[in-house]
C-alpha cells in the first residue's frame, strides 16, 4: 500500500471512531434515560405502597393503589425491557468503538513501520554516498 493510500485509510478509520463514538454518546444518553425511567416508577412505587399502606388510608384510595399499581407494574415491566435494550445496544456500541480504535491503531502502527523502514533506507543511502564521497576523495 502507498504511504498516501495509509493516509486515506487512517483518515476514513479515524472518521469511522468518530461516528462509532457519537453512537456511543447516543446510546449512553439514551440508557441513561432508560435507567432514569425506571427509577421514577420504581420511586413512584415506593411512595404510592406507603401512602395505601397508612392507617387512614380509606378503602377507596386502597382500591385506587390497586388499579393503579396494576397499571403501574406493566409500565414497569416495559421501562425494564427498554432499560435493557438500551444496556445491549450501549454495549454494541462500545464494541464498535472499541473495534474502530483497534482498526485506527492498526493502521497507524504500520505507517509508523513504513516511516522507520524508509528513514533507514534513507540513512542507509546517505551513509553509502558519504561512503562513496570519503572513497573518492582519497
Amino acid at each position: 500500500m502507498k504511504p498516501d493510500s495509509l493516509q486515506q485509510l487512517a483518515r476514513v478509520r479515524r472518521i469511522t471512531l468518530d461516528q462509532a463514538l457519537q453512537s456511543l454518546a447516543e446510546r449512553l444518553r439514551r440508557d441513561a434515560e432508560a435507567e432514569q425511567s425506571v427509577q421514577a416508577i420504581e420511586a413512584a412505587i415506593v411512595r404510592e405502597t406507603e401512602r395505601a399502606g397508612e392507617l387512614d388510608a380509606s378503602d377507596a384510595v386502597v382500591e385506587a393503589f390497586g388499579t393503579w399499581f396494576s397499571r403501574i407494574r406493566k409500565d414497569l415491566h416495559q421501562a425494564i425491557a427498554s432499560r435493557e435494550h438500551a444496556q445491549a445496544e450501549t454495549a454494541r456500541a462500545r464494541a464498535l468503538v472499541a473495534a474502530a480504535q483497534s482498526a485506527l491503531e492498526a493502521v497507524t502502527t504500520e505507517k509508523e513501520r513504513r516511516d522507520e523502514a524508509a528513514s533507514r533506507q534513507a540513512q542507509r543511502r546517505e551513509q553509502h554516498e558519504l561512503d562513496e564521497f570519503a572513497g573518492r576523495s582519497r
